[in-house]
């Protein structure tokens, strides 16, 4: 990823934040079976996303080519019932994981890297995907 490429991602990630954080808050929705039918499923799903992939960009900085097991953010989502997590918790638990990640990437050297599940990730690559991830959640429409 070029200097001007990452200088993007990191633009697009204050702008969800931005947008995240003004979200009219929705009640939990156990029966709403995908993100696009419940405003709370899609806040609470890139909640687990970030909360998985940044725990892995942390594993990064601290250890040397570490080769983690991590639970998909769906089987997250699922192991700790998000579904019925209030609004006000998930986004509360967002913005102090956003601002870790943020914190993070102040210091981190972006190209470190290991392995999630068998497969190659760097700090840099996840920032993305989850930049990525966040833009499709948010603004694709379904």
């Amino acid at each position: 990823m070029t200097e001007t490429e990452w200088q993007d991602c990191l633009h697009r990630m204050d702008e969800h934040e931005r947008y995240i954080y003004a979200l009219e808050p929705a009640e939990p929705d156990p029966s709403a079976s995908r993100c696009v039918h419940s405003r709370h499923r899609t806040l609470a799903h890139l909640r687990a996303c970030q909360e998985t992939w940044l725990e892995a960009c942390i594993a990064f900085e601290q250890r040397q080519r570490p080769r983690l097991k991590l639970l998909h953010p769906w089987r997250l989502f699922e192991r700790k019932s998000y579904e019925l997590v209030p609004w006000e918790e998930h986004l509360a638990a967002f913005k102090a994981e956003r601002l870790r990640w943020k914190d993070l990437l102040k210091s981190a050297d972006r190209t470190k890297a290991g392995k999630i599940n068998e497969k190659e990730h760097s700090i840099e690559s996840l920032t993305d995907r989850l930049v990525g991830h966040e833009h499709h959640h948010l603004f694709t429409p379904r």
